[in-house]
């Protein structure tokens, strides 16, 4: 297990397959209705603040869980402030974000980097094909968006962001990958 603070409201918690073992619970069973998966955060929380002494006690926690490799898997856990309590609980999560890659070598490149130094910020990414050039969605836990756009700019232009704006590029575009599009093409074009 690897517990990973993001920020001082962030924590990022990577189970591998045999950590899934130990707590006798998949991804695809988690389920924060079911006590078996409370019992397994309540577990995590502790080891948490036992490793970064991190303070769940004062505000409301917002969890995410993410399919990982070889069956594991990553969890999200983020500190509400006052303003967020009240709020649409997933507004800001998940927003992807857009970008155009003008040719293969400086997708190819960008994807090399995001894959080596940053795939721990990316939850998942798309790739379409439109007039010559490539257009890569990325999503980002939220807090990392100004981090990842400021790498990615180095290979290419940013659109802006947002899921209706993705929607109308999935519509208008050829789509390559759907959804681990820097994995695949670090692997098969790199």
């Amino acid at each position: 297990m690897n517990i990973e603070p993001l920020d001082r409201q962030t924590i990022k918690i990577v189970l591998s397959a045999t950590d899934m073992d130990k707590f006798h619970i998949s991804y695809d069973e988690m389920d924060y209705n079911h006590p078996a998966t409370r019992k397994v955060i309540l577990q995590l929380l502790q080891q948490v603040r036992e490793k970064i002494s991190f303070d769940f006690s004062q505000n409301k926690l917002f969890i995410e869980a993410f399919p990982a490799q070889e069956s594991g898997c990553v969890l999200y856990l983020n500190l509400l402030g006052e303003d967020q309590k009240h709020s649409n609980r997933s507004e800001g999560f998940h927003m992807p974000l857009i970008f155009l890659i003008e040719d293969l070598e400086s997708l190819r490149r960008l994807c090399d980097k995001l894959y080596h130094s940053y795939h721990h910020l990316i939850l998942k990414s798309s790739l379409y094909e439109t007039d010559e050039n490539y257009i890569l969605t990325v999503y980002s836990y939220y807090k990392m968006d100004a981090r990842l756009i400021a790498v990615i700019r180095e290979y290419g232009h940013f659109l802006g962001k947002g899921e209706l704006k993705s929607q109308i590029i999935g519509e208008h575009s050829a789509k390559l990958v759907k959804d681990k599009a820097i994995e695949m093409i670090h692997q098969y074009i790199s």
